[in-house]
């Protein structure tokens, strides 16, 4: 199976050229229909309304969530990375020079 399975076609080879350089990623998420992007959502407003931090909640794995139709991952242009922070930072300076975007406060995000 391919890894960035959903991905846009166009975006593939530069996603593919990133984890060739950083080996020890893996992606963990890239296409999210509507409805896995409402529950992903509804259980970050459902955490928060119990009064977890977004750093709290990110470190859970989902970190500020767009609501559904809003994530670049609802039309193949995002990918999710795990790995450790450090490699992370570095994978998004290499990706932000490809011009693609990243945010720190969603460490494991990248999309274009």
């Amino acid at each position: 199976m391919n890894r960035f399975n959903g991905l846009a076609v166009w975006l593939k080879p530069a996603a593919e050229y990133l984890l060739a350089r950083f080996p020890s990623l893996h992606v963990s998420s890239v296409y999210r229909s509507l409805g896995q992007q409402s529950a992903l959502y509804n259980e970050w407003v459902r955490l928060r309304r119990l009064g977890y931090s977004d750093a709290q909640i990110c470190a859970k794995g989902i970190c500020t969530p767009a609501p559904p139709g809003q994530s670049y991952h609802n039309y193949g242009r995002a990918f999710d990375l795990n790995g450790d922070a450090a490699t992370l930072v570095a994978a998004s300076r290499l990706w932000k020079s490809m011009g693609g975007g990243w945010n720190a406060g969603d460490p494991f995000h990248f999309q274009a």
